[in-house]
């Protein structure tokens, strides 16, 4: 009768988050059944799910807040204003592309001469 060597290692994952099968076979040859011999008795070849950490999902932009004041009374000022990434917030590592936060120039009114 045959007997099985050993299992070969695991392959390597489709891809690295997610989930992914990955496999791994034996053998007949340990001894190879000959002269009538049985063959192995049960599977050459396991598989299980692996690589089950979730994929980064980036995340979109929220609608901006309203314009803050203008940081002076007169004269050349700035303005900013913010948002979330929050629709849908990122998960797993992601990230929203592009600015949290804007600013602007703004001038309410020219500064009086002294």
């Amino acid at each position: 009768d045959g007997g099985w060597g050993s299992w070969s290692p695991w392959t390597e994952c489709a891809q690295i988050c997610g989930g992914s099968i990955v496999e791994r076979i034996r053998v007949c040859d340990n001894p190879a059944p000959a002269n009538g011999g049985a063959k192995c008795p049960g599977p050459d070849k396991e598989t299980k799910e692996d690589c089950k950490e979730p994929c980064e999902v980036d995340g979109g932009w929220g609608e901006w807040s309203e314009w803050t004041r203008c940081s002076t009374s007169c004269g050349p000022g700035k303005k900013t204003r913010d948002r979330k990434c929050n629709n849908p917030e990122a998960a797993y590592g992601g990230k929203c592309v592009g600015d949290a936060q804007e600013t602007d120039s703004c001038k309410l009114f020219p500064c009086p001469s002294k």
